[in-house]
This record gives C-alpha cells, structure tokens and sequence, in this order.
C-alpha cells in the first residue's frame, strides 16, 4: 500500500507547493518514488496490458505524469496533463529520441484557472515540442477543474488512443 503525499491544508499534494517556483528536489524524488512504487504494485496486481498504459495526471499529479512519462518514455503508450505545467528542471533531464517522438500527448488547461495559469500549459507545450513530441492541446473555458467539454474531448481522445496502434 502506497501512502497519499503530505497533507496541505484542505487537501492532499505530492510535493509542498512553491509559489510558481521549481519543486523542492528532495520533496519531488519522494513524490516520485510514491508515484513509482503505486504504478510498479498496479502492475504485478493487476492483468494490464505494459504496451497500452496511459498516465493522467491533474495539477500536481500531471508534473509527476509528466516527470514519470518523460522519464522512460518506451513504457507507456501516451501521456495526458491536465491543469499541470512541466517543470523546467524536468524538461532539462529528458533527451529527445524515437520513444518521446512516438509518445501520444494531450494537453487540457483551463484559461481561467487560478492555480495554474494558462501560461504555464503553454510553456509546457513548447517545452514538450522542443523534444520532439507532438501535443494534441485543447484550452477551454474553465479554472482548475476538468469541466464538461474538456471531459468529452478527454474521453474522444483515450478512445482514439485505445484503437489506435
């Protein structure tokens, strides 16, 4: 049984937040062995498909999908973030290759969202193009939330995801 991240005031989080700046290096490598023992116990549990996984992640669970992902990109078959931003000091680790250029990548972000401006999933964008991965992206009308239109394109696009090989 994998633990929930420290507790930060009305909820739960991976890493204490830092007011736009970068994670704490230590708070981010214990998020990323939580995220990496709960996906490991998933697998020896559970009969899942190893070519056909897909990480989402919101907020801060899209900059652990991300750092995940990125990471060791042969293993998974796409990558969705919503409402999150890639860290630069993620980004900076990651060297472009034939795994990233074949990964299948969304990008959903609200442009009212109060927590992660818009700005930052555009940042993201480019920093995700920079390797080489093409992004499929959609900007609704929403804040920090997966509102009804974003939610069905979501879905449209894990089933496209689910055909297609």
């Amino acid at each position: 049984e994998v633990p929930l991240g420290p507790q930060m005031g009305v909820g739960y989080g991976w890493f204490p937040l830092s007011q736009g700046g970068p994670p704490d290096p230590v708070e981010f490598l214990v998020a990323r062995q939580l995220v990496a023992a709960f996906l490991e116990d998933a697998l020896e549990r559970y009969p899942i498909d190893r070519s056909r996984l897909i990480v989402l992640g919101f907020s801060q669970g899209g900059v652990m999908a991300y750092d995940l992902v990125l990471e060791s990109p042969e293993r998974f078959k796409a990558l969705v973030a919503l409402s999150t931003w890639l860290p630069a000091e993620v980004a900076s680790r990651i060297e472009p290759g034939p795994a990233l250029a074949s990964l299948a990548t969304l990008v959903i972000h609200g442009d009212k969202d109060p927590m992660v401006p818009v700005e930052r999933a555009h940042e993201s964008r480019q920093r995700l193009e920079a390797l080489g991965i093409q992004v499929a992206h959609g900007e609704y009308e929403m804040g920090h939330e997966i509102g009804p239109h974003a939610l069905r394109d979501l879905n449209e696009w894990l089933e496209a995801q689910a055909f297609h090989d």
